[in-house]
C-alpha cells in the first residue's frame, strides 16, 4: 500500500502512490498559516517544504535498491550502502566504462535531461531570489537541481569529463580515445540541446511569447 502525506497547515500536498514514488505534487492551498506573513517568508516556506515533500518520497518510494542498501518497511529502518575507499575508485572507473560503450540514444537522452533540468534549477534560483529578495535563498536551493541529476541517473559533461578517461587510463578492454571523445560530443550536444529548450521556454514565459518587455526574473536571467 501506498501512502499520503498531507500538510495542509502550510499549503503544500505530497502524494506518494505504491512502494514507488511515481508522483510528487506540491501546490498552495491558501492556507490560514501563510495569511499574514510577508510574500517572501510565503515563498520560501513553500520551497523549503516542497523540497521536504520531494526526498519524503524518494526516501520511501525506491523500489531497486544498490546491493548493500536494505528497506524494512515494517520498521522503517534503512541500512545505508557505503563503499570503502578502494572500492570507490572501482565503481569510478566501472561508471566511466559503462558511460563509453553506451548507446548514442541513450547517451544523447541522459545529457539533454541533465541540460534541462540544471537550466531549470538556475532559473528556480534565479526566480527565488528575485522574489524574496535574498540572493542566498536562492543559491542553497540551487543544488536541488544536482541531487535531481544523481537520483535520476543523468550525464553532464563536466561528470563525464572525470569519469570516462579513468576507464581509458586504467586499460579496460575496448576502451579507447575514439570511445572517450564520442562520449564527451554527444553529452555536449545534448546538454546544450536541453539548456536552450529551456532557455527557450524561459523567455516565451518571461515575455509572453514575445508579446512584451521581460518581466524582473526574465531582465535577471538575460543579465
Amino acid at each position: 500500500m501506498g501512502e499520503s502525506l498531507k500538510i495542509t497547515d502550510v499549503g503544500v500536498v505530497g502524494h506518494c502512490a505504491k512502494p514507488s514514488c511515481v508522483s510528487v505534487a506540491f501546490f498552495a492551498t491558501g492556507a490560514p498559516f501563510f495569511s499574514s506573513r510577508p510574500k517572501h517568508q510565503k515563498i520560501l516556506l513553500k520551497s523549503i517544504i516542497s523540497v521536504l515533500v520531494l526526498f519524503h518520497c524518494f526516501h520511501r518510494g525506491q523500489d531497486s535498491l544498490p546491493s548493500g542498501q536494505q528497506v524494512d518497511y515494517k520498521t522503517e529502518k534503512v541500512s545505508m550502502s557505503y563503499l570503502v575507499p578502494s572500492e570507490f575508485v572501482t565503481k569510478m572507473i566501472d561508471a566511466g566504462e559503462s558511460k563509453i560503450f553506451m548507446s548514442t540514444k541513450d547517451t544523447l537522452i541522459r545529457s539533454y535531461m541533465a541540460g534541462a533540468i540544471l537550466a531549470l534549477a538556475a532559473a528556480f534560483a534565479i526566480t527565488v531570489t528575485v522574489q524574496t529578495g535574498v540572493p542566498i535563498v536562492g543559491a542553497i536551493l540551487f543544488p536541488v537541481g544536482f541531487c535531481m541529476l544523481y537520483l535520476l541517473g543523468f550525464d553532464l559533461l563536466t561528470g563525464v569529463f572525470v569519469l570516462t578517461p579513468l576507464a581509458l587510463i586504467d586499460k579496460r578492454p575496448g576502451v579507447t580515445m575514439k570511445g572517450v571523445l564520442r562520449n564527451w560530443g554527444l553529452v555536449f550536444i545534448g546538454n546544450f540541446g536541453g539548456a536552450f529548450t529551456m532557455a527557450v521556454m524561459m523567455a516565451i514565459i518571461s515575455t509572453y511569447a514575445f508579446s512584451v518587455e521581460p518581466n524582473a526574473i526574465g531582465q535577471k536571467i538575460a543579465s
